[in-house]
């Protein structure tokens, strides 16, 4: 309705102004009039833009009220229900008694009571092993591997010799370690006492072993102290091959065709490495067994012992037996 009325004012005036022009032209007149539309048409426009702001309500916006927070749809499906870890405790194990350290028993003495270790010392011997602990020392006739089969020495398991023997022992283990560093000496057998050697005597008498065993109503070289039985081990401790084993009395065993004698002559490195090669030749043993005799030979020759010319781990001295039963004290217990 407003706006009804403000055209017919403005009308009006367009129509007054329009009457009023009388003097001028027909082309101003027409000129005028249009002016005079537009600018009522304008002033329409702008009242009716007027009357629009004046019919719109004020919304007051407040920039301090914190904003609504926006609320999801809550899922109403169900999770599904994961079951608790439980950790797993092992049950206690059981305690067990302390396992109480087996100790080996000690080997009884010999079948006679006498304690061998103590009347070596009281007789002036040397234990080997004080000299030179890596001298291996393994006495066979302390246990049942031997060609008797029994163990003849009870709780004796130290290799002792007369001190000056011994010291050529010490002397054949320089020259092979310094030869061989890895090898070591290892002694199956050493002084022997009488009463030992009488029994040997007894068990092969009469058997094909009696001329491997001395006598025991004077003794051999054993019984003096000044004889030991050896071999060579390698690092581990393990014998090298010699062809035969310890005790093995065979032709196979031997070192020399003809008989000892305290001629020196007669009992030469050369003559001792012939006689093995000629065994390997025959194939009685083998090259390498052969090697490792020799060698053994040649470290016990070196230090001034030689061998028993039907035993290659056999070695003594080459004084004559009578010499020395004259020389030194037989192990008379």
């Amino acid at each position: 309705m407003k706006r009804f009325v403000s055209f017919l004012a403005l009308f009006a005036v367009a129509a007054t102004t329009f009457t009023g022009c009388d003097d001028c032209n027909a082309r101003s007149q027409k000129r005028s009039r249009f002016s005079i539309l537009d600018g009522a048409r304008r002033a329409l426009d702008n009242s009716s833009a007027q009357a629009n702001e004046e019919e719109q309500p004020f919304v007051e916006h407040r920039i301090d009220e914190p904003e609504q927070p926006v609320l999801l749809a809550k899922n109403t499906e169900a999770e599904p229900q994961v079951a608790p870890v439980v950790e797993k405790k092992e049950a206690p194990k059981p305690k067990q008694a302390p396992v109480a350290e087996q100790k080996a028993e000690p080997k009884p003495k010999a079948s006679s009571g006498v304690d061998f270790d103590k009347m070596m010392q009281k007789y002036g011997l040397v234990d080997i092993r004080t000299l030179d602990k890596n001298i291996l020392v393994e006495l066979k006739y302390s246990t049942t591997d031997n060609f008797v089969g029994k163990d003849m020495y009870g709780s004796l398991e130290r290799a002792y010799l007369e001190p000056n023997f011994a010291k050529r022992v010490l002397r054949a283990q320089k020259i092979l370690r310094k030869r061989y560093p890895n090898y070591t000496l290892l002694i199956y057998d050493a002084a022997r006492p009488i009463s030992v050697q009488r029994t040997m005597r007894k068990m092969v008498e009469g058997t094909e072993f009696q001329s491997f065993v001395a006598d025991g109503t004077k003794g051999g070289r054993h019984n003096y102290g000044v004889a030991v039985d050896v071999t060579i081990a390698d690092s581990k401790g393990k014998a090298l091959d010699m062809g035969t084993g310890f005790d093995s009395f065979d032709k196979a065993s031997a070192v020399k065709g003809t008989s000892d004698n305290s001629d020196p002559t007669t009992r030469t490195i050369e003559i001792y490495r012939a006689f093995v090669r000629n065994l390997q030749a025959k194939k009685l043993i083998s090259k390498e067994a052969a090697d490792n005799r020799i060698l053994l030979l040649e470290v016990m020759y070196e230090a001034g012992l030689y061998p028993y010319r039907n035993e290659w781990w056999h070695f003594e001295l080459i004084d004559s037996m009578a010499k020395v039963r004259n020389t030194y004290r037989l192990l008379d217990f």
